[in-house]
C-alpha cells in the first residue's frame, strides 16, 4: 500500500498528528515507536523513522530520550552525533533518568559529551550518581579522572 517514496510523508503526518494528543499519551507513544523502530530489520525504515523524530528534538520528552539513547547503538554515526548535540544542548534540562540511561550506555557515547554532560559533578541527583558509581569503572579514564578531581574539589 505505501511505497519507499511515501513512507516519509505518511510518517511525517503521524508525527504531526502526535501534537494533539495529551502529553502523557504522546510520550509513551513516540517511546514506543523509538523502541520498535531500533528492532527493525530495513536499515533504511529506521533511519527515515529516527530522521524524521530527531528533526524537531525539541518536543522529544525525557522517557523519549531516554529511549534514543537506549537505542543510540541502532543510529547511524551522522544522527548519533545529532542526538549528543541536542542532549549537549538540552544538559541543564535533562532528567535524571536520561542522564543515568547515558551513564548505562557510556560505551557508545563520545568521551567528550561524557565529560561536558558529567561536568558537575555536584549538581547530579543522587540517583544519577548512585548509577555513576556502579558505572564508573567501565567509564573512559580521562572521564574518570575527572570526575573524582570534581568531587575531591566539592
Amino acid at each position: 500500500l505505501i511505497d519507499g517514496t511515501m513512507h516519509g510523508q505518511v510518517l511525517q503526518d503521524f508525527l504531526k498528528s502526535l501534537a494533539d494528543l495529551p502529553e502523557d499519551e504522546r510520550d509513551e507513544l513516540m517511546k514506543k515507536i523509538i523502541e520498535k523502530t531500533a528492532t527493525l530489520d530495513d536499515p533504511e525504515i529506521k533511519r527515515q523513522l529516527l530522521e524524521e523524530i530527531l528533526k524537531n528534538p525539541e518536543n522529544l520528552s525525557a522517557s523519549a530520550l531516554q529511549e534514543l539513547v537506549k537505542n543510540v547503538g541502532e543510529l547511524p554515526p551522522d544522527l548519533q552525533k545529532k542526538l549528543y548535540q541536542e542532549l549537549l544542548n538540552k544538559k541543564d534540562d535533562l532528567s535524571p533518568s536520561v542522564l543515568e540511561e547515558i551513564i548505562r550506555n557510556s560505551a557508545n557515547v563520545p568521551q567528550e559529551v561524557l565529560m561536558e554532560l558529567l561536568k558537575s559533578v555536584d549538581k547530579l541527583a543522587p540517583s544519577t550518581l548512585a548509577e555513576l558509581a556502579k558505572h564508573l569503572n567501565v567509564l573512559p579514564d580521562e572521564v574518570r579522572s575527572k570526575l573524582f578531581s570534581e568531587m575531591m574539589m566539592s
